[in-house]
């Protein structure tokens, strides 16, 4: 590199750019610690402006040695949570309201996910399975009731999204922690790629595959002209060990 800096080869980003007026926008950094990625979500209609410049994602992955403790990496949720409701508040001038925010931290094989990042991680030797998040634990008992008598509510629960206003409705940030001790390769993308046709034939494959990437990519297009949006994947494999003289 020019200036020096030498990339983390564990890491990539693939874009799908379909819309011309670039919707999702996603703002990423990357440094020798990990990636961030935020965005933010709308149903329909205009898309709330943020003011992106109020909200510094370098010191997210910037110098973080040791490896945090499950601790350090709750507050840093909270942190992160707290700074994505301050973004969908950052424009008073924007002619519509933010509706969601979503992120992505990886982190010295932490990894944060806020909102609509669907993520899959690999064991050694196995497909890639589908990480679900918790039914929060902020539920109320009237919340659980509903779910126990129409099941089809649970994902509503499940949801992750930082709400603006109120930041995380349902979940502590703890609950959107996970390590990635033990896996080999982490797939997040903003596409649901378990409910595509292809799933089981990604999922099989190795992350880098041509079969695994051709077929992802494929369903990132198809992704963008049903709704008419731009999308997003991550790929994260675990870093090898050093092997003995």
């Amino acid at each position: 590199m020019p200036n020096g800096f030498h990339n983390d080869p564990a890491i990539d980003l693939i874009f799908h750019r379909h819309t011309e007026h670039g919707h999702y926008q996603f703002h990423t950094h990357r440094s020798a610690a990990g990636l961030v990625s935020v965005h933010l979500e709308h149903d329909r209609g205009y898309a709330y402006e943020p003011r992106w410049d109020s909200l510094d994602l370098g010191p997210w992955v910037r110098g973080r040695r040791p490896r945090p403790t499950r601790a350090q990496m709750e507050e840093l949720t909270a942190d992160l949570v707290h700074r994505l409701v301050a973004l969908q508040a950052s424009n008073p001038r924007s002619r519509v309201r933010a509706d969601r925010a979503s992120a992505l931290l990886l982190l010295d094989g932490w990894c944060i996910l806020l909102g609509g990042y669907h993520t899959y991680l690999r064991r050694p030797g196995q497909p890639l399975t589908r990480v679900v998040p918790p039914v929060g634990s902020r539920c109320d008992d009237t919340m659980r009731q509903t779910i126990a008598a129409a099941p089809q509510f649970e994902d509503i629960a499940r949801d992750t999204h930082v709400m603006a206003d109120q930041g995380l409705m349902f979940h502590g940030p703890g609950e959107c922690v996970y390590d990635l001790s033990g896996f080999d390769e982490l797939l997040a993308t903003t596409v649901p790629l378990h409910d595509r046709p292809e799933w089981p034939d990604i999922a099989g494959a190795p992350l880098d595959s041509l079969d695994s990437t051709g077929r992802l990519v494929l369903a990132m297009r198809a992704e963008a002209i049903a709704h008419g949006s731009d999308h997003l994947a991550v790929r994260w494999r675990a870093p090898a060990l050093p092997t003995a003289p």
